[in-house]
């Protein structure tokens, strides 16, 4: 019998102990609180742990989702956060009356017989909790970048206002990938932002025993070829971000049984070529692309040319989210995965309008400036796997692995890969006959060259 690897047990709350029982603290100070922290770190899971786990008697937490608005409007964010306290406040026994009035303020807002209604009786229901509950109110407003960034003005305004009414009875505590009144500059947006301007907390990734445990639990439940001395590498190809640790642990599980299965060596450089193609390694790395704005972009893509003042105020924006990380006498990408896909976006935009681009997070294809009808599946995941080793040779055998599968090893021919070879190169070539891009390397496998 083979005996299987021993994981460590998982550390309390997820191995964010800490954070949450700060936020706990400060918030029952009545303090108002903004969690800031990249796209998957684990936001949503210390406020909703948060939620479950602070004692009732310090305050009422009523956490809301964001993302689960009807509708993006006023009365879409008003009748959520009604329908939240509805469900997560005891409104039996001497606070009946308190649910009564909360259910005849949720009626009006879902159907307002004026304009004005919905407002009107939200701000009432809101103060009904405020002066009936025996215990402060305290709304968690996860996910608020959308509504920081397009919601009306005056609902920004309106939730200042109450909470100026009610200093001690209604503080938030919200959550967002950057830092509240950043990405707008509106009145209302500035006024909110500045109840939380002394009390932003940073969302780190998982390190140590937290991060093991993540790997720990995906190699247990999907019976992973894994074990704790792999934890070096996932933490260096990760930097203990949950999503891509989940992500990196089931493509390198697979990368093990395959090279287990054709007794081939698995070295560190395949796994890093095999990785920055990974589809959903990519993904991941695309969301925190995506959530950079211009200059955090600029500054990441010419880092080494930037003058000091620019690059100074670009790292202050990327260290306090976490990502970029102090190493040696530089500041560099806080995992080398993120640090090979900024690479490539380099290597993309010198290009400028000439070569091959992939834009991961869209799906789309361009050709020297021109975008390209849709793939199909196939010619996708073979572009994908070619782009991702750029200027690199890739082998047939990584060609089935990765497009295909490894279940297809010994059914996929010489043949079927250059006819779909063949195909991806009709349609990203003005002249097949003579490619400019798409290379096969007789006897080795295909390249994928820059212009």
């Amino acid at each position: 019998m083979t005996n299987l690897p021993v994981w460590p047990p998982a550390p309390p709350l997820g191995g964010r102990q800490a954070e949450i029982q700060q936020l706990t603290a400060a918030a029952a100070e009545g303090r108002c609180l903004s969690l800031v922290g990249m796209s998957n770190v684990g936001k949503s899971y210390v406020l909703r742990a948060l939620c479950q786990a602070a004692p009732a008697a310090t305050a009422a937490f009523i956490y809301i989702d964001c993302n689960r608005m009807v509708e993006f409007s006023e009365q879409g964010l008003y009748e959520l956060v009604l329908r939240c306290m509805n469900a997560g406040l005891p409104l039996q026994g001497e606070l009946a009356p308190l649910g009564a009035e909360l259910e005849r303020c949720y009626g009006d807002v879902v159907s307002p017989s004026t304009h004005f209604l919905a407002h009107l009786r939200f701000n009432a229901g809101l103060a009904a909790a405020c002066e009936q509950l025996d215990r402060p109110l305290v709304l968690v407003l996860d996910a608020l970048d959308e509504i920081m960034q397009g919601i009306d003005d005056r609902v920004l305004l309106n939730l200042r206002a109450l909470r100026d009414t009610y200093p001690q009875r209604l503080s938030y505590l919200t959550a967002s990938r950057r830092r509240l009144g950043t990405a707008r500059h509106a009145r209302g947006a500035g006024e909110f932002a500045e109840l939380f301007a002394q009390n932003t907390y940073f969302l780190a990734p998982l390190a140590g025993q937290a991060a093991t445990a993540v790997v720990g639990q995906c190699a247990r439940e999907g019976s992973l070829s894994l074990a704790p001395s792999d934890m070096p590498l996932l933490c260096d190809e990760t930097g203990g971000h949950p999503a891509l640790l989940v992500s990196v642990s089931y493509a390198l599980s697979t990368l093990r049984q395959d090279a287990q299965a054709t007794r081939r060596h698995l070295s560190e450089e395949r796994v890093h070529e095999q990785l920055d193609s990974d589809a959903a390694c990519q993904a991941e790395c695309a969301k925190l692309w995506q959530e950079l704005d211009q200059e955090e972009r600029q500054a990441l893509l010419h880092w080494e040319a930037q003058d000091a003042a620019r690059r100074q105020a670009a790292s202050q924006s990327l260290l306090e989210r976490h990502l970029l990380r102090h190493s040696e006498d530089d500041l560099v990408p806080f995992c080398r995965l993120l640090a090979s896909f900024v690479r490539r976006q380099r290597i993309a935009r010198r290009a400028e309008n000439r070569g091959v681009r992939v834009d991961v997070e869209a799906g789309d294809v361009w050709i020297d400036g021109r975008l390209l009808p849709t793939l199909t599946d196939l010619e996708y995941r073979l572009l994908l796997l070619l782009y991702g080793h750029l200027d690199k040779i890739v082998d047939k055998y990584t060609v089935v692995q990765v497009v295909w599968g490894q279940e297809y090893i010994d059914e996929v021919d010489d043949g079927r890969i250059e006819k779909l070879v063949s195909r991806l190169r009709q349609k990203l070539e003005a002249d097949p006959a003579r490619p400019r891009y798409l290379h096969t390397i007789r006897g080795r496998g295909y390249k994928l060259v820059s212009p």
